[in-house]
């Protein structure tokens, strides 16, 4: 077939920890322990097919509608930017915070800055976790909801 397979079982495993790897902080896994990111890595290979996996990757990192060889998808309808701009072109577009981990490895605070700006936000109006990879609600949780609470009774 077209593009990576992903039909067996290692590939599936080292999936599941890459993406553990990326979306949580080190101190955060540190905390958790070995035994319990394994039970993540075995209910994610328990959960998942490898196709689904890799269907939902081509989906949102599709590289077949690139603007060029040089440059990420702007114009794919999963976008981060591609969705900002149909929230800021409905007639309801909601009031929203973002918030970003300020060790996330997927998002940095660059780029959340970024889809701030383009959502119509305000700079500087983000919420940034200290310590936190991309799973916020998960690894400052507490934190999280008061941030949360606080930007809903504004």
């Amino acid at each position: 077939g077209d593009g990576i397979t992903m039909n067996d079982t290692v590939r599936l495993k080292s999936f599941a920890w890459s993406i553990i790897l990326a979306t949580y902080s080190d101190v955060f896994l540190a905390n958790a322990g070995s035994r319990k990111v394994k039970l993540w890595v075995d209910h994610i290979c328990q959960s998942n097919t490898a196709d689904g996996i890799l269907a939902l990757l081509q989906q949102n990192h599709d590289t077949n509608n690139s603007v060029d060889e040089n440059t990420d998808i702007l114009d794919y309808q999963w976008d981060p930017l591609s969705m900002a701009q149909r929230i800021v072109e409905s007639d309801s577009a909601p009031k929203s915070m973002l918030a970003v981990g300020s060790l996330d490895k997927m998002a940095t605070i660059e780029q959340v800055e970024f889809l701030n700006t383009a959502l119509g936000g305000e700079v500087g109006a983000i919420a940034v976790f200290d310590g936190s990879g991309h799973a916020v609600p998960m690894e400052k949780a507490r934190e999280w909801r008061n941030s949360l609470i606080a930007f809903l009774n504004t």
